[in-house]
């Protein structure tokens, strides 16, 4: 195997690492939360919106031959999340990123 080619695998791999923590951060915080509970927390919606958006960042940066490796991935819908996410000015834009994400 290429060096560049090990390079970039271990690049998505570490990508990988940060999405499942991120994850799994979002999970901790939104367990048991109802939509209405999660979106009126100033302080978890931040948090939430925050780990969200480093979920997308590091899936926007693994390169395409990796991300064909994983097709059962939304890979277009968590591309479409970066945008909203990356705002601080509540919409409803945000508010449905946050939730169904």
């Amino acid at each position: 195997m290429p060096a560049s080619t090990m390079s970039t695998h271990l690049l998505s791999s570490a990508l990988l690492g940060i999405v499942e923590q991120a994850g799994l951060g979002v999970v901790t915080l939104i367990e048991n939360l109802e939509r209405d509970e999660l979106l009126r927390s100033r302080l978890t919606r931040y948090e939430v919106q925050r780990q969200l958006k480093t979920l997308a960042d590091s899936l926007g940066q693994i390169i395409p031959p990796d991300r064909q490796l994983m097709p059962e991935l939304d890979w277009d819908g968590r591309q479409s999340m970066r945008a909203p996410l990356s705002t601080l000015t509540p919409s409803p834009a945000l508010d449905e990123a946050v939730w169904c994400a």
